[in-house]
């Protein structure tokens, strides 16, 4: 599973290990554009897109067996991730996108962004639902912002 960018697990094998836990298609959706908006963000702060690319597509692998139990949601996850080879940086930054319900202080701009790129993709859905079209792709960023300010 393993792979050589520091990451610890390849892209397609990330997909993998996350279509293994979980079933839920929105839920795999949500994960899915969490990647994406990270690896937007690495590039935008220059860091390494697959090592944030990867934490955002994995940040709810254990969401299905914790479901809103906020006292294990991301420890679960880092747990599986350790024990798959996964590097420790992607699973500590897993572990604190959850700081407030386990009792953790984020201070890195991995684990900010993290926090901040899960969270937004709930607000882009609702934005693009107000659309006639309801497609994402129609969204304009100061439709955005204006939606949600």
């Amino acid at each position: 599973m393993t792979d050589d960018s520091g990451a610890g697990i390849t892209r397609e094998n990330a997909l993998l290990l996350l279509r293994e836990h979980l079933n839920n298609e929105k839920l795999v959706a949500h994960c899915l554009a969490s990647e994406a908006i990270m690896r937007a963000l690495a590039v935008k702060f220059e860091k390494d897109q697959d090592m944030w690319g990867i934490a955002g597509l994995l940040h709810d692998l254990d969401y299905e067996i914790t479901g809103e139990d906020s006292a294990s949601h991301g420890a679960i996850s880092a747990k599986i991730l350790g024990e798959k080879g996964v590097s420790f940086e992607i699973a500590d930054v897993i572990k604190k996108h959850n700081a407030e319900g386990l009792g953790l202080v984020r201070s890195t701009l991995f684990e900010h962004a993290l926090t901040c790129a899960e969270s937004i993709t709930g607000m882009i859905v609702a934005t693009a639902l107000i659309y006639p079209d309801k497609k994402i792709s129609s969204i304009k960023v100061d439709d955005l912002v204006k939606s949600h300010m």
